[in-house]
């Protein structure tokens, strides 16, 4: 996304996913500033921010996709990816499950 278009007034980097609607492309999901992760099987990860919006309030969410190549949109569906092989690889976040969240962090702080 370039300078001008970005309320940011930054370049921001993203990956489009594209789906068709009545045989057009268009895009489905943005993931914005992605990091290249690691090469998994027949794919590869990819860590970014999506923005989403509900309730007149936008959301950014981190996520981590998995980007395998489709050769053609009328292919048959990709095998199913198996996970169980590369976990020891993927990024885990440790977490204890008794931390507080970042929006009781912040409602401590400024409430």
């Amino acid at each position: 996304m370039s300078y001008e278009d970005c309320s940011a007034r930054r370049t921001v980097r993203r990956v489009d996913l594209l789906g068709e609607w009545v045989s057009h492309p268009i895009t489905l999901l943005i993931l914005f500033e992605p990091d290249f992760v690691d090469v998994v099987g027949d794919g590869f990860l990819l860590r970014g921010h999506v923005i989403d919006s509900a309730s007149g309030r936008s959301y950014e969410h981190e996520q981590l996709w998995l980007v395998r190549p489709c050769p053609d949109p009328k292919a048959p569906p990709l095998a199913k990816f198996d996970a169980r092989k590369w976990m020891k690889r993927l990024p885990v976040e440790e977490r204890n499950g008794n931390e507080t969240s970042v929006s009781e962090q912040w409602h401590k702080t400024h409430a």
